[in-house]
């Protein structure tokens, strides 16, 4: 008869990559709550705070810094799910009488506990990633150790960690898309497909009221079950119709709420993105060839070297984001070729957003070459945070693989024609296409592609180790024949 404390034994025997995952996950919550600090927010992350706030103070999703009951209409400027979270946090954490948004917002000591309470939803939620990680992994590679090495590689990646201190929404966006890719993929594969379906669709729609560009996945999606429906006794197409109606249904609530209000169909106020890739497509040819450097190279001294080689300093610094003259700077300051298409001295967003299109159709044949250098630079996720050099460099190359990853499971699935993984990988693989295309593929953008890229990287990893044995066996889950 077993003793108790081989019976301890047995289960930590059994349980160990899931307690490891466990104790990981444990571990970043940890220490992404004690490395938060108290310094004030700008952009991005100032329009959460501030959005947060009023639906906090006055009852209301708004931009609006006027602090005053009456004067703080309800508006559309950012998607609504991060700032509802961030509310949720500060309300934990303060009385409405003891907090103005002037000290919100600003570098007040008053103020410190309440914006140190607001940053560390995203130490919470960065834990949850790396738990849920292990979780999805263990049902699509089937080896809990497998897994637990791609929820270690998303804790130890350093990209998420750069914006830890901000409230910057990729840390919830991540793990939404996460949670919808495994949706996706039960809803095309296995038992409880309608679960599944409901499960990927809620999480879809969460994801669209953080990232509103996801919410033209749906026609992606819906050319891919029109096509699953052709083949005949085929539940795929029906699931992943439900995980759609389901999705839009979410999203539906916060469009609803617009249209109430007069803003028409969206999630969030037209920005800058467009206007900052219409800017980009005015650059000069020479300006386009040292772009396939330019971008590698923002992270990356060996291609920077080349750059700098091979090119004058006048071919790429208008690339710079930080440079006053260069594309991405003329678009939010309202100085370049797209404010001035407009006529207007200083046009509003919607009129920026209108004018990027007609430069973009004047451009169209840098518009398209363009995508070719932006969607390398989407490749490189890769953000380490390590002084030591021999580890920077070792996390730097493994990251860095997880996006190729994506695409190459994707080329193995359809020359294949098993279409399984497809599925999970269905939302990376627009993500990545919709930024290269539309946007200037900043690599924040690409951030929320590496919990499924790692686990891509893993799948690969596990089936080239099992073609080597020649045996098929050690085929992950995912994977297998």
């Amino acid at each position: 008869m077993s003793t108790p404390r081989a019976e301890q034994a047995g289960f930590a025997q059994r349980h160990a990559a899931a307690l490891f995952a466990l104790a990981l996950a444990l571990a970043v919550t940890g220490i992404g709550w004690r490395s938060v600090g108290p310094e004030r927010e700008r952009g991005t992350a100032l329009h959460h705070l501030t959005m947060a706030y009023n639906l906090w103070k006055h009852g209301a999703l708004s931009s609006s810094r006027a602090d005053d009951p009456g004067r703080v209409p309800p508006d559309w400027r950012r998607e609504p799910l991060y700032p509802a979270l961030l509310a949720g946090a500060l309300a934990l954490e303060a009385e409405p009488g003891d907090v103005t948004l002037s000290c919100l917002a600003g570098a007040d000591d008053e103020c410190a506990a309440a914006r140190v309470a607001m940053k560390r939803t995203n130490a919470v939620l960065l834990g949850i990633l790396v738990g849920a990680t292990f979780l999805v992994a263990r049902r699509l590679l089937g080896g809990p150790w497998q897994a637990a090495l791609a929820a270690f590689l998303v804790a130890t990646s350093g990209a998420h960690w750069r914006i830890l201190d901000r409230m910057k929404s990729e840390p919830l966006a991540t793990l939404l898309l996460l949670l919808a890719c495994a949706g996706l993929h039960g809803a095309a594969n296995g038992e409880r497909r309608l679960a599944w379906a409901g499960f990927g669709g809620a999480a879809l729609g969460l994801l669209i009221l953080t990232k509103a560009v996801f919410l033209y996945a749906g026609p992606v999606l819906l050319v891919g079950a029109a096509l699953a429906l052709r083949r005949p006794g085929d539940r795929t197409g029906r699931a992943v119709l439900v995980a759609l109606a389901v999705a839009y249904a979410v999203a539906g609530v916060w469009i609803g709420r617009n249209l109430h209000h007069g803003a028409g169909f969206k999630i969030a106020e037209d920005r800058d993105v467009l206007a900052i890739r219409a800017e980009h497509d005015t650059m000069t040819w020479r300006e386009y060839a040292a772009s396939w450097l330019f971008f590698p190279g923002e992270r990356n001294p060996l291609a920077r070297g080349l750059l700098e080689a091979l090119f004058e300093p006048e071919d790429w610094t208008r690339l710079d984001d930080q440079n006053p003259d260069g594309f991405y700077l003329a678009a939010k300051k309202r100085t370049g070729a797209v404010a001035a298409h407009t006529g207007v001295e200083r046009p509003d967003g919607p009129l920026m957003s209108a004018s990027a299109r007609q430069v973009m159709l004047e451009n169209a044949p840098m518009h398209v070459a363009l995508t070719g250098p932006l969607a390398l630079r989407s490749l490189f996720v890769a953000w380490p945070i390590y002084d030591f050099a021999p580890l920077w460099w070792a996390m730097y190359t493994v990251v860095n693989l997880f996006v190729p990853a994506i695409l190459i499971l994707a080329w193995i699935q359809l020359r294949s024609r098993r279409f399984d993984a497809l599925w999970f990988l269905a939302l990376p693989l627009f993500s990545f296409a919709i930024h290269a295309f539309a946007s200037h593929a900043i690599v924040r953008y690409s951030w929320p592609l590496i919990p499924p890229g790692a686990v891509a990287w893993v799948a690969l990893a596990a089936l080239l180790a099992s073609r080597r044995r020649g045996t098929g066996a050690g085929d992950p889950a995912m994977l297998a024949t």
